[in-house]
């Protein structure tokens, strides 16, 4: 069995992403959110992780080692990206930085 990562798992695409994932039954499906939610039974696991902390992402990365990442993680909430576009710019960069670096 493969085993998928998928940022921004509480996400719209990313629990769609994971229950078709899930639904195949060839993949160990791991959902990462920055903050708590109650996952559906798509997740095998649910993995709280802010890709903001690079040493967090790094080490939740080496301890899963998963066989594909699907980055889907991101803000979504469209007037806050609008009251701060650079803090969103950052949010989004640094976040792929450390998830790419781990």
């Amino acid at each position: 069995m493969k085993r998928a990562l998928i940022t921004g798992a509480s996400g719209f695409a990313g629990r769609h992403l994971a229950r078709k994932l899930a639904e195949t039954g060839s993949w160990e499906v791991i959902g990462l959110s920055a903050r708590p939610h109650t996952p559906g039974p798509e997740l095998h696991h649910h993995l709280v992780c802010d890709l903001l902390n690079a040493d967090l992402t790094r080490r939740t990365l080496a301890h899963w080692r998963p066989d594909v990442i699907f980055h889907l993680a991101a803000a979504s909430y469209v007037p806050r990206s609008f009251a701060d576009p650079a803090g969103t710019l950052v949010n989004h960069a640094v976040g792929q930085i450390n998830l790419l670096d781990a």
